[in-house]
């Protein structure tokens, strides 16, 4: 036989040998690899045995670190062609344990069968697969070294941990769907940067699972300065199944696992529908993965990685949704919601390298000390309070100074316009869009978050209007804000604020609009905000509901937010900020978001419950239409630099919406948009707000209307240029 075609042979061997051994070390990958298309398939199952020969290495209790450091680094060298693999292969497998699957022991003996394969594949995807093997094997024993039964310093330790032996699998997966399909290849940049958090959620999902059979075998990967938040010493975990500190921590832990799953998700709805298989492949695990945080979340005293098994009834029940779903976004962001309903949520920190993230908008701008710690304002004149002070001969004089100022305040186009001050949501909000849409100006976002400082209230909240009284929506903005921003939840100022949230019964109390912004920032569960599906826009204008019967700001406000809603939008904080401590009850077991105080408010809680129900069976092309129409209704009103409604909450939901519709930040509409909003900023030298609107037409009518007399040339212009604004 010619050498091609032996060589031909012994490959389908060894890919035979591939599909036998992988059912035997991997009961969740021999179920979702064989979904992916062949040129995938081969590559996808090849890396998985790599990295399954690599945790080997690093899961056998007989071998000490140094040795495991020494078998990983040959194993490198092997992969790259610089060391023999039968001699890696029969140096390793005698030292391999009883505690080591016999599958696994058979598998580091064939090293040299999978490393065959790996030579067989395509350069692209040659060059993914070495790079996740290699990575895993450097940075492995570097956690190996240090592990304990009293588990890893911080959660920043455990990003890190769980990059090398899972996130870096993420980013590989990433690079060979993209090397596979041009398609998929166009969403490269946001694949790789959710990739990492794929494979965080997956492997925290293990962690959480294997806790005691880690603990048996002496070691724990659970975080001390996360569980220390909730009052528990991991030092003490033998006696950890009884403790309700420790269930608050596994609790917390099991949130920011449902976090990086949503992440997930987001991953996988990238992948366009037509390809199906892959879109299984990574829709089966994120589905058994949230099985099994469900089921830690309910019994979180479990003593056995077996009482939180997913059960092959499950198994099959997800598989069969998974099928009727697949193609279908809506249905798959409502399936994972129904399955994750009873879940904490939170938001993890997107780490996309094995290094310290140090908050990269941790940075602060102190205002000067000027002995005040409100920004500077203007001086106030003392008016004389007896009436016979008030002459005319001292009237006259100031009319003319106060005409002159008028005048000089004059822009050249003929108006005036003046700066709008509105309470603290509106800049709170500013520095909650950067982080949605991961744009953060770190210079700017530290002097908001001076002004937001200096405007808090004696009460330790913030108020609608200056001098009011505290207000639960604008405190729980602000306070996000601030911690968005860096500020620490034990500062003094975020301390004496949550007090005062919490008093008056947590950030639980906040409106609608607060809610919608928790939702998407993954603070509170989507069943918290109201039914506002996008399909309004579809009404007729004879119906009860119709966008135009509400004025055109509020219009302006809610078609983009309909798009938002429908979609349930995803906040990328990429820092993954939580402010869990501002709710009494945990937000996934909160059943008071909605209280009916009224036969109205009772009929439109009954409304609400039909949508939600109703929601899933809208037919798809019913949905496309409607957020299509929604989007040219958006177009058609982005009124140039002046921005849509020339309001901020309009122009920042159009914003994000744009985003979620698939257009990027460069792209005219949502360029000028964003213009639109950075020119409501008014930036000092110590500190920066954003005003809710500029207002040229109240300003300029407000001279004109003063009383003086003034010219009849500059009135006319201001006239004019007001009737142009208009």
């Amino acid at each position: 036989m010619p050498r091609a075609d032996l060589r031909l042979v012994n490959t389908s061997r060894d890919e035979d040998y591939q599909e036998r051994i992988l059912p035997g070390v991997s009961r969740t990958f021999a179920l979702t690899i064989p979904e992916l298309p062949p040129g995938l398939r081969r590559a996808v199952a090849n890396a998985y045995l790599l990295c399954r020969i690599a945790d080997t290495i690093e899961d056998e209790p007989a071998l000490k670190p140094a040795e495991k450091k020494r078998f990983h680094k040959q194993f490198t060298q092997v992969l790259a062609g610089k060391a023999d693999v039968q001699a890696f292969a029969s140096e390793l497998t005698p030292l391999l344990s009883s505690r080591t699957l016999e599958a696994e022991r058979d598998l580091v003996a064939n090293t040299a069968r999978v490393l065959a394969v790996t030579k067989s594949l395509s350069e692209g995807q040659l060059q993914a697969v070495r790079r996740c093997v290699t990575v895993m094997c450097d940075g492995m024993p570097k956690f190996e070294s240090n592990a304990s039964r009293e588990g890893l310093a911080t959660l920043a330790e455990l990003d890190r941990y769980c990059y090398y032996v899972a996130g870096v699998v993420g980013q590989m997966l990433a690079e060979l769907f993209c090397d596979f399909s041009p398609a998929i290849d166009k969403n490269r940049a946001e694949l790789q940067r959710l990739s990492v958090s794929f494979g965080q959620g997956l492997q925290l999902t293990n962690i959480l699972k294997d806790i005691w059979e880690d603990y048996q075998r002496g070691v724990c990967w659970l975080p001390r300065d996360l569980f220390a938040e909730h009052g528990f010493d991991l030092s003490q975990l033998e006696y950890a199944k009884g403790s309700r500190e420790f269930s608050e921590g596994l609790t917390h832990m099991v949130g920011l696992a449902h976090g990086h799953l949503r992440n997930a998700l987001s991953f996988t709805l990238l992948i366009p529908g037509e390809q199906a298989g892959i879109r299984r492949f990574c829709l089966l695990a994120i589905g058994l993965a949230l099985l099994t945080l469900r089921k830690i979340q309910l019994n979180p005293r479990f003593a056995r990685g077996n009482e939180v098994k997913v059960s092959r009834n499950a198994v099959k029940a997800t598989i069969l949704t998974t099928n009727l779903a697949v193609g279908d976004d809506d249905r798959l962001r409502h399936l994972f919601r129904l399955t994750a309903a009873n879940l904490p949520a939170l938001t993890p920190a997107l780490v996309n390298y094995p290094k310290d993230l140090a908050p990269a908008n941790a940075l602060t701008i102190q205002p000067k000390d000027t002995g005040n710690s409100m920004p500077a304002k203007s001086k106030t004149v003392a008016f004389p309070q007896s009436h016979d002070a008030l002459h005319l001969n001292q009237i006259e004089p100031a009319i003319d100074k106060a005409k002159s100022a008028l005048l000089a305040e004059q822009n050249p186009a003929g108006y005036w316009n003046y700066e709008v001050e509105s309470d603290c949501t509106i800049p709170a909000e500013y520095i909650m869009m950067m982080h949605f849409v991961d744009d953060i100006n770190v210079e700017l976002q530290a002097k908001i978050a001076v002004y937001l400082r200096n405007q808090q209230a004696v009460n330790g909240g913030w108020p609608l209007y200056h001098g009011g009284d505290f207000d639960m929506s604008v405190s729980v903005k602000a306070y996000y804000a601030l911690k968005l921003a860096g500020d620490s939840a034990d500062a003094p100022h975020m301390v004496h604020a949550r007090q005062a949230i919490l008093a008056r019964g947590g950030a639980v109390k906040s409106n609608v609009f607060t809610y919608i912004a928790l939702a998407q920032f993954g603070q509170i569960p989507w069943r918290a905000v109201p039914f506002i599906p996008v399909e309004v826009m579809l009404m007729p204008s004879w119906s009860p509901v119709h966008v135009n019967k509400v004025s055109y700001w509020a219009r302006t406000v809610m078609v983009p937010l309909f798009i938002l809603t429908s979609y349930k939008s995803q906040a990328k904080n990429p820092l993954g900020v939580n402010i869990r401590e501002l709710f009494t009850i945990a937000p996934e077991q909160e059943s008071k978001f909605f209280q009916p105080w009224s036969w109205k408010s009772r009929a439109f809680k009954g409304l609400d419950t039909i949508g939600r129900t109703v929601e899933p069976f809208i037919p798809g092309l019913v949905r496309k239409r409607a957020i299509k129409l929604a989007e040219k209704w958006i177009i058609e009103r982005l009124n140039g630099e002046d921005g849509i409604g020339a309001i901020f909450p309009a122009m920042v939901n159009v914003y994000e919406a744009l985003g979620e519709l698939g257009y990027d930040a460069d792209h005219p509409y949502r360029a000028q948009t964003r213009k639109a909003i950075d020119d409501l900023l008014v930036i000092k030298e110590d500190h920066a707000y954003c005003q809710p609107c500029l207002s040229p037409v109240w300003d300029t009518c407000g001279v004109v209307w003063t009383g003086s007399k003034p010219s009849k040339f500059w009135t006319n212009r201001a006239i004019g240029a007001t009737a142009i604004r208009i």
